[in-house]
Order: structure tokens, then C-alpha cells, then sequence
């Protein structure tokens, strides 16, 4: 139960990894209760239409507009 899952909510449908494995469902089909147990949720989400269940376990990260070259 210590794998994140990296989730990517698009328009159209729903992507994530888990432990190496890749999943995707169209948007219509998708709910929380579809991934596996985890203690962290990491989600990019486009869809203006989505709507987290208010898990503790869950960030989103955002695309930035400016690349800082950290080298």
C-alpha cells in the first residue's frame, strides 16, 4: 500500500500508473473507487468537469508556464 499511483485526469479519459502498470478508462467510467489502495495520489487534471471524493491522500501538481533549468 506504499506505491503512489500518478494519475492524469484528462477531457476525454482517465490515465494512471501503479507499480509499473498503465490503466486508462474514458472519463465517464472513472471513479476513485476504481484505483487500488495507496497512501498517495499525485493528479494532473484538465478536466473542468472533476471532482475529487476529498481524499487526504490525494495532491495535484500543475504544469508551469516557465521551465527553471535547475542544472
Amino acid at each position: 500500500m506504499n506505491s503512489p499511483i500518478f494519475l492524469d485526469i484528462g477531457n476525454t479519459n482517465a490515465k494512471w500508473r501503479f507499480e509499473g502498470d498503465y490503466f486508462e478508462l474514458p472519463i465517464t467510467e472513472f471513479t476513485f473507487d476504481r484505483l487500488p489502495k495507496t497512501s498517495k495520489i499525485w493528479v494532473s487534471n484538465v478536466s473542468p468537469n472533476f471532482v475529487t471524493n476529498n481524499q487526504s491522500n490525494i495532491s495535484f501538481v500543475e504544469s508551469q508556464k516557465k521551465n527553471i533549468n535547475l542544472l
